[in-house]
């Protein structure tokens, strides 16, 4: 800058000598004292202000200078890689940084053309870039891959400009260009990316999709595994909580809006399974979780959405199959009582009947032959009539042989004349004779049995209603007494072997029962039996 200055001086001192020397001595003589005077004065004034205007450009100097070399200092070790390209693409400047991420020398780098330095599978894409650089004259940007002469490649983002070169001897173009090694960012990146596709890879083999709601603006968004589960298209979801929510099955509505209403607030963990309604009502199991999530931007909730639809209806058939296992389990046993039944009442029935029978014969002749003994005769053979009326009952409560012959209104009717007394009265009603297979005929009257006889041995009961009633395809059994009773809501099937058997059987039968008592007036017991239609003979 003071070279220039000089240059300029003595340029205008010359100018000065050339316009005096065409001046003629004539005319300076022609000047008066006073004009002189003034002239010199005009001079004087002149040097002061040339002596000022050079103190100005000395300090100005100065600071250009002081600013030339802390943008010598910031440019050279600037974090950043700059350098200075012509429209060729050739290192015209570079800095220290430039240097060390190119990992060459600026002897090596000036007047070298920058793509020798670029992946050759980049060096199109970088040409491209330069002449958007220097054509637009804005900042343009580009990632590539850049190798050094070892050979060692990293991720670099460059950033151009174009410089709006007004030197009229300079009429090449020029663009600066920072280098940025995004080499980390960039390895971030990718292991971001693998672990979003392998993240993406596991929800969608277990069928599970995300889920995010804006606490502030309460909005939802829904990733595309959750657009294809709730059968939409993005354009077809407003992204409001009413809208999420109205998916929820109608019965499990109320509690899941309570429930995620309870975890926003309370920033709890969800935790929960529902059922879904889509088009043509096709139901859907869905098992939800999620969690809120906050930072300095926003605070949200977000969550992940699995079908669990498969899994839903596997179990209902594994519990079906174990509940079928249990009805052949149930069945098996219940018909192997039976079985032992028939053969102990056949045992009475044709071998301990008979021999009493035999006794009382073989008594009555003696009675003929001896009169002397006729109190003792009498009194035996009440005994032997107790006995072969007890054997009788034994035998018809362990299998009444007149249900195969005559069906289950007779053998009912027949339960009640054995069983009434002075102290209890029982009252039967059937409303229907078609004779139903054997194995539910002995299914019903084992339950109207058990509850009679409860009926009697714990509610003490004197006056007991039977009503077997046809309604449709339903059988309904009703028992009702005047017992004691008890607290209303009793849990029948944990209080003993009697009614537990009864739930068997009602299992086997698709059956249902209702119990209804007050202490003190007695108890009603209501069975309603469905799909009579498979069980007629």
């Amino acid at each position: 800058m003071a070279a220039s200055n000089k240059s300029l001086l003595d340029k205008l001192r010359l100018e000065a000598e050339k316009l005096l020397n065409g001046n003629t001595e004539k005319d300076y003589l022609s000047l008066t004292e006073i004009q002189i005077k003034e002239l010199l004065h005009e001079l004087q004034v002149q040097q002061i202000e040339l002596e000022m205007q050079n103190d100005e450009l000395k300090i100005s100097n100065n600071i250009i200078e002081e600013q030339s070399r802390r943008f010598a200092g910031l440019y050279a070790l600037a974090p950043v890689g700059y350098l200075l390209l012509n429209n060729y693409g050739a290192i015209e400047e570079i800095n220290d940084t430039g240097l060390s991420m190119l990992e060459t020398t600026k002897r090596f780098a000036i007047n070298n053309r920058f793509q020798s330095f670029i992946q050759p599978e980049n060096k199109d894409q970088f040409s491209v870039f330069l002449q958007r650089v220097l054509a637009r004259k804005i900042r343009q940007s580009c990632q590539m891959i850049i190798v050094s002469p070892q050979g060692n490649p990293f991720y670099a983002q460059i950033e151009g400009i174009a410089i709006d070169n007004n030197n009229e001897f300079k009429v090449e173009q020029q663009c600066y260009i920072a280098l940025i090694d995004i080499t980390e960012r960039k390895k971030a990146e990718i292991v971001q990316q693998e672990t979003n596709q392998r993240l993406e890879m596991a929800l969608s083999a277990s069928l599970t999709g995300t889920w995010e709601i804006n606490i502030q603006s309460s909005s939802v968004s829904l990733d595309q595994f959750c657009y294809n589960l709730f059968q939409l298209s993005p354009d077809q979801f407003d992204g409001s909580m009413e809208s999420f929510c109205s998916f929820i099955h109608p019965d499990d509505r109320d509690w899941v809006e309570k429930k995620l209403l309870d975890c926003l607030n309370s920033k709890k963990e969800l935790d929960i399974e529902h059922r879904i309604v889509l088009k043509h009502n096709r139901i859907k199991y869905v098992a939800a979780r999620g969690h809120v999530i906050e930072d300095q931007l926003k605070q949200c909730f977000v969550g992940i959405m699995t079908d669990i639809t498969e899994r839903k209806h596997l179990e209902k058939e594994a519990q079906q199959l174990k509940n079928n296992q249990q009805l052949v389990i149930h069945e098996a046993v219940l018909q192997g009582q039976e079985n032992e039944r028939e053969r102990i009442s056949s045992a009475l029935h044709d071998s301990v009947s008979q021999l009493l029978y035999g006794i009382k014969l073989k008594v009555e002749q003696e009675k003929e032959c001896s009169k002397l003994f006729s109190d003792l005769f009498k009194n035996i053979n009440q005994l032997l009539d107790q006995a072969i009326k007890e054997t009788r009952n034994i035998s018809f409560e362990l299998t009444p042989s007149i249900l195969k012959d005559f069906g289950l209104a007779t053998t009912v009717d027949e339960m009640a004349q054995r069983l009434i007394s002075n102290s209890l009265q029982i009252f039967v009603r059937v409303n229907f004779n078609e004779r139903l297979k054997i194995n539910t005929e002995m299914s019903i009257f084992r339950i109207v049995q058990e509850l009679t006889n409860n009926c009697i041995k714990h509610a003490f009961a004197t006056s007991i209603h039977i009503e077997l009633l046809k309604n449709g395809n339903f059988i309904e059994i009703v028992v009702m007494d005047n017992g004691r009773g008890f607290k209303n809501g009793y849990d029948f099937p944990n209080i003993g072997s009697g009614l537990a058997s009864i739930k068997n059987r009602l299992a086997l039968l698709d059956g249902t029962m209702k119990i209804s008592s007050n202490s003190g007036i007695g108890s009603k017991v209501t069975i309603l039996l469905k799909n009579l239609g498979d069980w007629y003979n």
